[in-house]
């Protein structure tokens, strides 16, 4: 099912924005979270080598798992099934603003990662995801989009991410886990850019 593994040199850090928003139930949720696991453990999660985020958001964005809160994988999964949902409207913006915050913080000789789960669009009185993205963007962040949503044009998300294959779509949060080699290729080719 999951084939792709960082070589033991490639580093990254990632930050992890997970989608509580009321358009996702507590099962999906729980589904979010053993994606972010998964994934982190292909990226080798580890104070020693890639480090990883986790911001949640709803109608707000919360950094519940700092780069340098844990001191290994499993104390890293443990972090993430303490997750606590957030509920209200889906506020994509204040997640990316969060997480330009967060890699402020980051190594700056790695190369960073940003994985949005997300189950559709934001308000439409929210500001654009363009300028919500703008220091991210600024700061050399590479944006990787999984979407869950069937009636969502994937182009919504293009302002977001530097190349349309960073656009995961899956049906419904059952099969979440079948973006994980498509977000996991990318990373790994993005190290090897570096």
């Amino acid at each position: 099912m999951f084939s792709v593994t960082l070589e033991p040199d490639d580093i990254v850090d990632v930050v992890f924005l997970v989608d509580s928003s009321n358009g996702v139930n507590l099962i999906s949720f729980y589904k979010e979270k053993i994606f972010v696991k998964l994934l982190a453990k292909r990226l080798n999660v580890s104070p020693e080598k890639s480090h990883a985020a986790v911001i949640t958001y709803g109608s707000r964005a919360r950094l519940d798992i700092d780069f340098n809160g844990y001191d290994d994988l499993p104390a890293f999964e443990r972090l993430v099934d303490r997750i606590a949902y957030i509920g209200g409207a889906r506020r994509i913006d204040k997640a990316l603003e969060a997480a330009a915050g967060a890699l402020k913080g980051s190594r700056s000789s790695v190369s960073k990662m940003v994985v949005l789960l997300t189950s559709g669009r934001q308000p439409q009185d929210a500001p654009s995801l363009e300028t919500s993205a703008a220091t991210l963007h600024s700061l050399g962040a590479v944006v990787y989009v999984v979407s869950v949503a069937n009636d969502l044009d994937p182009k919504y998300f293009e302002v977001l991410v530097e190349d349309s294959m960073h656009v995961s779509r899956v049906p419904s949060f059952d099969v979440l886990n079948n973006a994980l080699s498509q977000v996991a290729s990318g990373i790994e080719e993005g190290t090897c850019l570096k």
